[in-house]
């Protein structure tokens, strides 16, 4: 899912298909095969292009996304991850909506086997929120 232009949801959001995975971009990044999303408040003033900062387009709407790691740069694993680990990222852009999404290592954390995808990637935002307010 992906827009070109600013807009009702209805009218700009494209469904682009299947795409190859990426490879890393450079030698700490990792490459996140996406489990789970979300849509927030932030995706959609994004998409109305009332954002805070100027969105770049096209954009894939995600600023969130639970998966696993599919593969590593060279350096990724001295972050403390490796391939096949659960992990949650959480940055402006992400595009965490579309099935591949390529990040630093030192942007995604561990989580347990156990906690739901759908579950996680709701309170990774919320509990960010939370702890801001503090």
């Amino acid at each position: 899912i992906s827009y070109y232009e600013f807009g009702k949801a209805q009218v700009v959001m494209q469904y682009l298909g299947y795409l190859d995975s990426p490879l890393p971009m450079h030698n700490h990044s990792v490459v996140i095969k996406v489990e789970a999303s979300t849509v927030s408040v932030t995706d959609v003033l994004m998409r109305k292009n009332l954002w805070r900062e100027a969105t770049p387009l096209p954009n894939t709407p995600g600023v969130d996304c639970v998966g696993r790691i599919l593969r590593c740069g060279k350096n990724a694993s001295s972050y403390g991850i490796k391939n096949g680990d659960r992990i949650v990222a959480l940055a402006p852009y992400l595009g965490g909506n579309a099935r591949y999404v390529t990040r630093g290592a030192d942007q995604v954390v561990k989580i347990p086997e156990t906690v739901d995808a759908a579950q996680a990637a709701c309170i990774v935002r919320t509990y960010l929120t939370a702890h801001q307010c503090l």
